[in-house]
């Protein structure tokens, strides 16, 4: 993880930054709500730069996974195109997997869009499991549509070592 990370809990003053590298302000927004209500963490990591700003970001729903309504849900990880290789996607992984283990349990289920070849790559390179492939169902707003993903398991401790 990179010297000087810092993964703290978003708040509105992140949308801006967050919309440079992650632009769906509707999400952004649910995101947070659902945060302030417990139902979900909604994470940012920034780097010590002076100005960097966001560098990355992830969610943690507490339920309601596709394959899996109790299981938490690792959602929106993503990390800022100029930042990416350098353990910030590794360390909001990390952090998720301390936090989902601190409430007691034990997994974490993600989706992830089969054709993201790199992050398939982090998820196997940090223990995550594929179980098999989902056709994810999507609505922002008055649209919706579909996406082909894989849903991926992670015990939380191998995810924390």
């Amino acid at each position: 993880m990179p010297g000087g990370l810092v993964i703290r809990d978003a708040v509105p003053d992140d949308r801006a930054a967050v919309l440079t590298f992650w632009p769906h302000p509707d999400r952004f927004d649910r995101r947070l709500i659902l945060s302030r209500a417990g139902e979900e963490v909604l994470l940012v990591a920034d780097l010590p730069d002076p100005g960097a700003g966001a560098a990355g970001i992830v969610s943690i729903r507490w339920s309601g996974g596709c394959d899996d309504p109790v299981r938490p849900l690792l959602y929106a990880l993503e990390v800022r195109p100029d930042r990416r290789g350098r353990g910030i996607g590794t360390g909001l992984i990390r952090h998720v997997a301390s936090l989902v283990a601190a409430r007691g349990r034990t997994e974490i289920t993600l989706e992830v869009e089969v054709g993201n070849a790199g992050a398939i790559r982090l998820y196997h390179r940090l223990g995550f499991a594929t179980i098999g492939p989902h056709q994810h169902v999507w609505h922002a707003g008055t649209i919706s549509g579909t996406a082909e993903t894989l849903i991926m398991h992670g015990r939380t401790a191998h995810l924390m070592s």
